[in-house]
């Protein structure tokens, strides 16, 4: 049985509001700051990297789906080192989570049955989409259903 945490990136991991808009190459300021070419800063919420080590301690694995340039947000990711802590990662420059969230789900079925599956981001039209067409997939909206990130406890 497989238990998967999916989040998006953008306003849920971290603080930036598009990754995709900053210009590498990043450069890390501190473990969970980096500033692009034209020192915009993006920065980690406090508690994202223990949660995802408390999840990874507990059996989940955990996906992204996230709505940027595949590229840049990788990078992101790679630079403050949380590449690592996902199983699966889907970045794909639409908006269509959905379709994300269908890779991630035939991706994760080859591994075993899906016993629960959650999706965690801060658009409201991204958790409308996936619930629409997966409603067995417990969505939560961050700003709404949780404060922050910080306030997720599904352990």
């Amino acid at each position: 049985m497989v238990r998967i945490v999916v989040f998006d990136l953008d306003l849920t991991l971290w603080d930036h509001a598009d990754v995709s808009a900053m210009k590498p190459p990043f450069r890390l300021l501190d473990e969970n700051t980096i500033i692009d070419s034209e020192n915009d800063r993006l920065r980690l919420y406090p508690c994202v990297r223990n949660l995802l080590k408390k999840l990874k301690n507990n059996g989940y694995k955990l996906s992204i789906a996230s709505w940027n340039i595949t590229s840049t947000a990788l990078k992101a990711l790679e630079i403050l080192k949380l590449i690592d802590f996902f199983d699966y990662i889907v970045i794909e420059p639409h908006p269509e989570k959905e379709k994300m969230m269908e890779k991630i789900l035939n991706f994760f079925r080859d591994k075993g049955e899906i016993e629960e599956i959650y999706f965690v981001d801060d658009n409201f039209e991204m958790i409308r989409r996936v619930r629409g067409r997966y409603p067995f997939i417990k969505c939560i909206l961050v700003g709404s259903d949780i404060e922050s990130i910080c306030d997720l406890d599904i352990v």
